[in-house]
């Protein structure tokens, strides 16, 4: 992990994708573990939202450790048409803990594990900083930019 009082800066990288099937609720936490434990190995963390078919995730960390994900993330058969939306450094990590939020239509709870960020409502003033770009972009895809989903929903993916 980078020392709270160091002066390197964290390079953050931002992207969207589609689904190349839905996702069931099961795939969802399997990954979410899976992503958890690779990441942790190389000092990365992050925010993955999955909504409809359409997923956006930030990650943070070392430069070199955050490209190797994304690049495992483009091949990777599950997603498809992956657009790089940003990428840069920042002063401090803003994702300390990887989580991943999930809206599920068709559930009233939201499943251990998984942050309710899409429906939590957030104040302008929380994202001023120059360095929640990332949380900016977040929640402009809470909103509906970026979203790619091009997996048709069903019932029993939800």
């Amino acid at each position: 992990m980078v020392a709270q009082g160091s002066n390197e800066k964290v390079f953050q990288l931002v992207y969207a994708s589609a689904a190349a099937v839905p996702f069931t609720i099961a795939q969802l936490e399997s990954l979410l573990t899976k992503a958890r434990r690779k990441n942790s190995l190389c000092d990365v963390t992050g925010m993955l939202l999955y909504h409809e078919g359409s997923f956006f995730q930030v990650l943070e960390g070392p430069e070199g450790a955050v490209r190797k994900v994304f690049e495992r993330v483009s091949v990777d058969p599950r997603h498809k048409d992956v657009l790089l939306v940003w990428q840069g450094k920042v002063e401090t990590r803003q994702f300390g803990d990887w989580s991943m939020g999930f809206i599920n239509s068709r559930q009233a709870d939201v499943a251990e594990g998984f942050s309710d960020f899409l429906k939590t409502v957030h104040t302008p003033a929380e994202f001023v900083e120059e360095s929640a770009r990332a949380k900016q972009l977040l929640l402009a895809f809470r909103d509906g930019r970026w979203r790619k989903a091009s997996a048709p929903v069903t019932a029993s993916s939800v």
